[in-house]
């Protein structure tokens, strides 16, 4: 999700946020990579497979062609040994969550009115945090300050008129949380189309390598490659997910889109705060579907 966000800086948000983000960040880097190497790995011995050359009696094709196996089986292994995706879809899922608590307490909504005596509502803020730090036991943070969970701008934000609040959560929350969803199911969009044309010109030239070998004799055996370029084209979109994350980042967008239509402008604290519970369900709803989709628990 994005970072920017008026009225709340990255630094505003609790050191657990920030620790979470950038563990999911680079657990998403290793898993693509992995997955990047698996798939190029037998690409390559699928190309090399076509020529041969020979070098003081051992056919170095042959033997590259080997070499981009075992690099794409210790990739495989790893990631079917080590499942780093856990780490990537956890870490996300926990940043997500520590991100609504946040908004909730910054506003004075949700879960964190601004009824009742504050050291009450902070107690409850951190205890909710460590809450989610407990249910994610398997993702490495770094040691941060106590301070650093409820940081200074984080309280003046908290401390700050209604009006203030309301603003700082439409801008900041509610049409960031927008943009960010209809960038991303756009992008995902061109991504699947432009995915979907190379497959289907893979497939001609298959077709045409095929019939080539039939009836004209060709020597080279294109089929194998085009095979294998088709295989991994299909794992490496569903991988990636383009096509169900831009419906899914489609639908969202139009959602939020909804919500930010029917803001309150209301000076009470109890509907404004019953607002940004609401807000803050349709917010978490995508990333629960998609943690469910990946075979993975809800968090918070």
């Amino acid at each position: 999700m994005s970072e920017a966000s008026a009225g709340l800086k990255q630094d505003d948000f609790p050191a657990l946020y920030r620790a979470l983000s950038a563990e999911s960040v680079g657990a998403q880097k290793n898993v693509l990579l992995a997955v990047k190497v698996g798939l190029g790995g037998a690409l390559v011995a699928a190309a090399l497979g076509l020529i041969k050359i020979e070098a003081g009696g051992v056919d170095l094709a042959a033997l590259a062609a080997g070499i981009g196996f075992a690099f794409s089986l210790a990739a495989t292994g790893w990631l079917l040994w080590q499942r780093p995706e856990r780490d990537w879809y956890d870490a996300r899922a926990g940043a997500e969550s520590v991100k609504t608590l946040t908004w909730q307490f910054a506003v004075g909504g949700g879960e964190f009115p601004l009824a009742g005596q504050e050291d009450d509502v902070r107690t409850r803020f951190v205890a909710r945090l460590r809450e989610l730090l407990t249910d994610l036991g398997t993702v490495r943070t770094a040691v941060a300050a106590g301070d650093e969970q409820i940081p200074a701008g984080l309280l003046a934000l908290r401390s700050a008129p209604i009006a203030t609040r309301r603003e700082a959560y439409r801008v900041g929350r509610i049409e960031d949380q927008q943009a960010w969803y209809a960038e991303k199911a756009a992008w995902n969009s061109r991504r699947r189309l432009r995915w979907a044309i190379g497959t289907v010109l893979i497939q001609i030239l298959g077709l045409l390598a095929g019939l080539g070998r039939a009836f004209l004799g060709l020597d080279v055996d294109f089929l194998g490659l085009a095979a294998a370029l088709v295989a991994a084209i299909t794992a490496w979109t569903r991988t990636k997910d383009y096509a169900e994350l831009s419906e899914a980042y489609a639908v969202t967008a139009q959602e939020i889109g909804l919500l930010a239509a029917q803001q309150l402008d209301s000076e009470e604290e109890v509907k404004w705060s019953e607002f940004v519970e609401t807000a803050e369900r349709a917010f978490s709803r995508e990333h629960t579907l998609w943690r469910a989709r990946k075979g993975h628990r809800p968090v918070g």
